[in-house]
């Protein structure tokens, strides 16, 4: 993949302008700016210290202490003919480049993003507390109309009114950044205000722009690798949110954020990333079931794969309504609860989606097939009968009567109560190691479910509770649904040591195999963007 292409300029002089900006004296920075007829001297300033930067930063020169924004000498500048797209490298005492440095449009937005990082409901309250790196109680804004701005709402007209103004001049509303992220993809990633996204939107960004990741603004805002959302999975305090629901509420899609994107007649919902991943694959991570729903009512290919990672150099790929398994509230809060056997409550939450058809499809029933056949062979007899299968497993209303009342049996004799096991097992030191309490614990329980519980072990249940003989199959089908639980929960989402995959290795859209090895390259000292 070719290095990112940037349009950069060095600028290394120091200006009467750029001086009065950075000791704050405004009225000398307007005289200069409104006596010079020059458009070119509006954008020298110190290597990235312009003086639109030197506006619309909101940093010292040493970057250590906040100055004051003034977007009314930026617009001023605009309108004297500064360029919008102009930009300074960023680099290391001036020999090693380490980004493309940021346009005044991208300063302007990241602003936005920051203070708008958190959801408020009530904007017109003086400078509400707002969950950032940004203090609003010490930071400074100077408006359009040359005043002190008090209220959030206030900064964000203003804000949005500049931005309009950029863009009437020429800015580029999709400018790459070092990782190729344009406006829409921080935008969705970080605000919880969908205005910024139409305005750019409005003014020709593009919508299913692609990052280095190969993710969209709409991947990027579902995307669990891409936030904090994944801090989820290693907190297991006791102070803990305690309910799988309101892990889910927490992590949560923002829902006018992909409300606005599926508006879009343009944009693209089935788009993968180069891990193969698609929106609807990150919100079943997430388990937000209702983002689930907005996307497979608007198109959303529930067939498609995208990777996990079974160890770190080995990759496997899973279809949404498997990597249910590896939902992060049903994950998260088991695994501090230390309750491994409730796995399988993971994929009943979609339940109603599978029910509704959505996942009723010719290459999702193979993937079962394939699955049947390569992890599970036991079950090979199950194999024919795929389709129904997968209303046997994930439905509720479309799965058959005998099989909810077999969910129900199996439950109770064999998970929430072992006693059975004191008549089936043969050896008693054996059947005392898998007590109830001891099921909790994710070793246990995998090496119940995968290596104690059999076709034989079922069949005399069967005939202890005089069951019908045909009953076997629905009692085969819950031990499938429990192994595919152990099997599927050990896979991560993200690279196991907490590594990300470098590009060389999430680039697999090539590779057609479900299963396959990642080269563990190391990095290189002479790598060239």
């Amino acid at each position: 993949m070719a290095a990112g292409v940037f349009h950069v300029e060095f600028g290394i002089n120091d200006t009467q302008l750029t001086r009065a900006l950075e000791q704050g004296n405004y009225a000398s920075a307007e005289r200069f700016i409104l006596d010079n007829s020059q458009p070119s001297y509006l954008d020298e300033g110190c290597y990235q210290r312009t003086p639109l930067y030197i506006c619309l930063c909101g940093v010292d020169e040493d970057a250590e202490r906040v100055t004051c924004r003034n977007l009314y000498l930026a617009k001023l500048m605009i309108e004297r003919g500064a360029d919008v797209n102009y930009r300074v490298p960023v680099t290391f005492y001036g020999c090693e480049f380490l980004g493309p440095g940021k346009t005044c449009l991208e300063l302007l937005v990241d602003f936005y993003n920051e203070i708008t990082r958190s959801d408020e409901p009530d904007s017109t309250d003086i400078w509400p507390n707002v969950n950032s790196a940004w203090d609003p109680s010490l930071e400074r804004v100077i408006g359009l109309n040359r005043q002190y701005l008090t209220t959030l709402k206030d900064v964000l007209d203003n804000i949005e009114q500049l931005l309009f103004i950029m863009l009437g001049n020429g800015a580029d509303p999709n400018v790459r950044d070092d990782n190729r992220m344009m406006p829409l993809h921080r935008t969705t990633m970080i605000s919880h205000n969908e205005r910024l996204l139409s305005l750019l939107y409005d003014n020709g960004a593009d919508i299913n722009g692609l990052d280095c990741h190969g993710n969209t603004p709409m991947l990027s805002l579902c995307d669990v690798s891409m936030s904090d959302v994944f801090d989820y999975l290693t907190d297991v305090s006791p102070t803990s949110d305690s309910t799988i629901d309101e892990t889910c509420d927490h992590i949560a899609v923002k829902p006018d954020m992909l409300g606005f994107l599926l508006s879009k007649n343009d944009v693209k919902i089935n788009v993968q990333n180069h891990l193969g991943q698609t929106a609807l694959f990150h919100c079943v991570l997430r388990g937000d079931v209702d983002s689930c729903s907005k996307l497979l009512l608007q198109g959303a290919d529930p067939s498609l794969r995208g990777v996990v990672w079974e160890s770190r150099k080995r990759k496997k790929k899973l279809s949404p309504l498997f990597a249910s398994f590896l939902s992060i509230p049903i994950q998260r809060t088991l695994g501090w609860q230390n309750m491994h056997h409730k796995l399988i409550l993971a994929p009943q939450r979609f339940a109603h989606l599978v029910d509704a058809g959505f996942f009723t499809k010719k290459e999702i029933a193979q993937e079962l097939q394939e699955y049947i056949e390569t992890e599970f062979p036991e079950f090979m007899e199950l194999r024919p009968i795929a389709g129904a299968l997968i209303h046997l497993l994930f439905g509720r209303t479309t799965s058959t009567l005998s099989q909810l009342a077999t969910r129900n049996i199996f439950q109770h004799s064999l998970i929430k109560s072992t006693a059975c096991l004191q008549r089936i097992l043969p050896v008693s030191t054996f059947k005392q190691k898998f007590l109830v309490e001891d099921l909790k614990h994710f070793d246990t329980y995998d090496e119940y479910v995968s290596m104690v519980l059999n076709r034989t072990v079922l069949k005399t249940l069967i005939n202890m509770l005089h069951l019908p003989q045909d009953s076997l199959i629905n009692f085969q089908v819950e031990l499938l649904l429990h192994q595919m639980a152990v099997k599927f929960s050990k896979y991560k989402v993200l690279r196991p040591d907490g590594i990300l995959s470098d590009l060389s290795d999430e680039s697999i859209n090539s590779d057609d195999t479900d299963s396959s090895e990642s080269p563990d390259e190391g990095d290189s000292d002479l790598e060239y963007w």
